[in-house]
């Protein structure tokens, strides 16, 4: 691993997670069920490709998400908060990245277009992943809240977060952020 990639990533993990540790946790207090996953997943992406994209080195995504979840675990220290709510976004950044580095280096270099379906695709496999996770670690998972929340949680969050994030690829919208770009490329 390289210098540029290892002060990538953590730039970038670094600006992620403060944003999950602050609008994240914001976010939370809201009594909308999933509103913070709705909005966090596809600023998390925003960076994953842009580490990716300004490193060249597919690991960055991991690196990232790792700075990411870390940083996001300052919550624990915050009022009004449990830790389960600390937690869970902080392994779910973390199955985000498996399956954006899965899309990222995989997947969209070999395409020329992008469809609306693969980031829903991943947005869907990252919450399987994660309904998977809370099963083994709880008795309480998102599917023990019912057919609508799970269906909710599973279908339409994805569906949202997938437009968001297709609407980024499509019109490149990492473009219009030259600022964080250059400095990643000119300080890296």
């Amino acid at each position: 691993m390289n210098k540029k990639t290892i002060y990538v990533s953590l730039l970038a993990g670094l600006l992620w997670g403060l944003l999950e540790a602050s609008l994240g946790y914001l976010l939370h207090l809201i009594p909308i069920p999933g509103i913070a996953g709705l909005i966090m997943f596809p600023i998390g992406f925003y960076f994953m490709k842009l580490a990716f994209s300004a490193s060249n080195e597919p690991l960055s995504i991991f690196y990232t998400a790792s700075v990411a979840a870390s940083v996001k675990l300052i919550d624990l220290i915050l009022p009004n908060i449990s830790v389960i709510k600390v937690i869970n976004p902080s392994v779910a950044i973390l199955l985000e990245a498996s399956v954006v580095f899965v899309y990222l280096y995989y997947v969209l270099p070999s395409r020329n277009t992008v469809t609306i379906y693969e980031p829903m695709i991943i947005s869907a496999m990252w919450r399987v992943m994660f309904v998977v996770y809370s099963g083994t670690v709880s008795s309480h998972t998102i599917l023990s809240n019912g057919l609508f929340v799970a269906s909710k949680f599973l279908i339409f969050d994805s569906m949202i977060n997938g437009s968001l994030i297709f609407l980024f690829l499509k019109f490149d919208w990492e473009a219009s952020s030259q600022t964080l770009k250059k400095f990643f490329k000119c300080h890296f």
